[in-house]
This record gives structure tokens, C-alpha cells and sequence, in this order.
């Protein structure tokens, strides 16, 4: 369900590709505590950072980018994410006062149990919408009709990211919790056989020394 929200607003997307090229830029990235997820997003930012003349992002902490860090939602991720938790972080980034032209929320999406693609969606200033060359075939629409669709889709694309890249969390510690346990199985394996030699060669050596007395005598 939550796919067909983030595609649905297709006139939206439409209007998008008449923009120009954007000349301030904000990344918003749903990050995860998976290690191999947050490295995979944070190689994607250290690559945008080369080709972006001025840039920020919303996002969990980036030590060695902290100085291109906007906005910090710690409490986003804890548990799974809803509808409201998008409400949320798209205020923030509207009333936070970085005026931008043009934007993307970069995220993993999720394709299967064993595999995620990290994939970006663009994001749309009002201003930068409202002066598109497509709004021409648009007659009459009001500024609040404007300014809360855009506001509902900018939700919709969070939402989207959220979700996805929850997904690609889950799938992420499931693969690596099922991994564990194969390796903690073979692990309990290997030590139980090594244990019963063990033991075994203590048997058998007692059993020998008993049986060598017992001939002695």
C-alpha cells in the first residue's frame, strides 16, 4: 500500500522534470543501526557530497560529515514506522528554515530477504513547483490547494523511504541472525565431537591403565 502512495502523485513527478538543475540541495536519509545498511547509505552521501555545491541532509549522525548535518531524528526508527512519524520529519524539514530548490530521500529499497538496492526519489520545494514551465496546464490552482498537496506528497515520498528502508533492516538482521545461528550450530557441533574424544581418550587411557595393573599382578 504504502508503493502506491509514493506513486501515485504522478503529475507531481510531471512537473519535476521540467525543473532546472538544482542549486541548493537537501538529502534526506531514513539511516539505519545495521552496520552494512549505514555504510552502504553513508558511501552514497560521501558520493553526493562531491557534486553538490551546497548541501545538507536530515538524518541519524555522520561523524566525519557532521558539518553538513541539518536536522538529527534520533527517536525515528525505534519501532516501525508510520504515517505520523513522516508528518513529523517533513514539519521539521519545512520549518527549519533551509530554504532549498530541489532535494532527495536517499534509502534502501527492499527486494527480497537476501537483497536491498539503495535508490533515491526526488523532493520539490514549493516555490520550485509552483514556477514550473508544466504548471501551465494547470489553470487557476489556488496557493493553499498548492501548498498542501506538495506538503501530502512530500509525506507520502518520507513514508515511502521509512518503510523501505525498514524492510531492508528487517530482512538485513534476519539474514544475519539466521547466519548466526547456522554458524553457533556447526560451532556446538565441532566442540560436543572434540568433547567426546575427549572424553573418550580419558576412558579408554584409564581402561588401559586398569587393565596393565591388572596384568602386573
Amino acid at each position: 500500500m504504502y508503493r502506491m502512495l509514493a506513486f501515485s502523485p504522478k503529475p507531481f513527478g510531471e512537473v519535476g522534470e521540467s525543473l532546472p538543475l538544482s542549486r541548493v540541495h537537501v538529502n534526506v536519509l531514513p539511516m539505519t543501526d545495521v552496520l552494512i545498511i549505514h555504510n552502504n547509505l553513508k558511501s552514497h552521501l560521501i558520493s553526493k557530497t562531491l557534486c553538490l555545491n551546497l548541501f545538507h541532509c536530515f538524518c541519524k549522525p555522520i561523524r566525519t560529515h557532521g558539518k553538513h548535518i541539518l536536522i538529527n531524528c534520533k527517536e525515528v526508527g525505534r519501532k516501525p514506522p508510520t504515517f505520523t512519524d513522516a508528518s513529523v520529519i517533513a514539519t521539521e524539514l519545512l520549518d527549519s528554515g533551509y530554504e532549498f530548490d530541489q532535494g532527495s530521500i536517499i534509502y534502501n529499497r527492499f527486494r527480497s530477504v537476501i537483497s536491498y538496492k539503495t535508490d533515491a526519489k526526488p523532493l520539490f520545494s514549493l516555490d520550485t513547483v509552483a514556477s514550473s514551465e508544466n504548471m501551465g496546464i494547470y489553470d487557476d490552482i489556488d496557493a493553499d490547494v498548492l501548498r498542501n498537496y506538495q506538503e501530502f506528497a512530500l509525506v507520502n515520498i518520507i513514508y515511502f523511504g521509512l518503510k523501505e528502508s525498514t524492510t531492508s533492516e528487517q530482512s538485513a538482521r534476519m539474514t544475519a541472525m539466521d547466519s548466526a545461528s547456522k554458524n553457533a550450530s556447526e560451532m556446538i557441533d565441532k566442540l560436543t565431537l572434540t568433547f567426546n574424544r575427549t572424553r573418550q581418550a580419558v576412558i579408554t587411557k584409564e581402561l588401559i591403565e586398569i587393565i596393565s595393573g591388572a596384568a602386573a599382578l
